[in-house]
């Protein structure tokens, strides 16, 4: 149960960032590795709950209001050292 309250929460986070982000098209797009070499692009911070990474991932839309999927992928087949230096970059650029 605990869980599920956890999931909603975040999922109703992201869905607020989600219309606030829209009137915001200067989004800081972050990467996620996975260890098999894949890559995934999170439209603003991810959010690690429990054994899961949870992001929002543009699927289409407009360059300046993207179409956005909540993601989940387990954090155990995350590269956390490439992600987290990525993060760490896009973050410095940012701001």
């Amino acid at each position: 149960m605990a869980h599920l309250l956890r999931a909603l929460i975040v999922f109703g986070t992201l869905a607020v960032a989600r219309v606030v982000g829209a009137a915001e098209p200067d989004v800081t797009l972050f990467r996620i590795f996975m260890l098999d070499g894949k890559t995934f692009v999170s439209y603003g911070e991810f959010v690690r709950l429990d054994e899961n990474v949870v992001f929002s991932m543009p699927v289409g839309g407009a360059p300046d209001q993207p179409r956005l999927q909540v993601a989940m992928v387990r954090a155990d087949l995350v590269d956390w050292v490439k992600t987290d230096r990525y993060a760490a970059s896009a973050r410095y650029q940012r701001y």
